[in-house]
Order: C-alpha cells, then structure tokens, then sequence
C-alpha cells in the first residue's frame, strides 16, 4: 500500500534525479549550471526529510557541509 509519506519520498527522488538531469545537460551544451537547480535540490532533500527519522536529516545535512567544505 503506498501511504502519503512514500509518494512523497518517491516524488522528492524524481524531483532530485530530475534536477540533477537538467544541470548535466545544461552544463554539457552550455558549460553553465542554473541557479535553480541547488535550490531545487534543498527543497527536495527538505520534503524528504520531514517523512524520515531525524537521524536521516542529521547525516544528510554533515554530508553536505563535509562535500562544501572540501
């Protein structure tokens, strides 16, 4: 059964895959990444985390500061 939590995890993925997509494309045929697509991506990590235990928004945020800061 595919409860609300699960559709939105799905749709948040899609929107990140999607996202990620469209930014090698755009950097393939134009050497440029839009400014939209981190902040697709942000918003897309922040729907998934709402429906995951805190520990998943936890890891996901040092990943993130470790990858920024390197």
């Amino acid at each position: 059964m595919i409860t609300s939590a699960t559709a939105a995890i799905a749709s948040s993925l899609a929107t990140t895959a999607g996202a990620l997509g469209w930014a090698a494309a755009s950097d393939f045929r134009h050497y440029i990444i839009p400014n939209t697509v981190p902040a697709v991506i942000a918003v897309a990590f922040g729907a998934t985390a709402w429906f995951m235990p805190f520990s998943y928004l936890a890891g996901g945020l040092l990943v993130g500061l470790i990858v920024l800061a390197v």
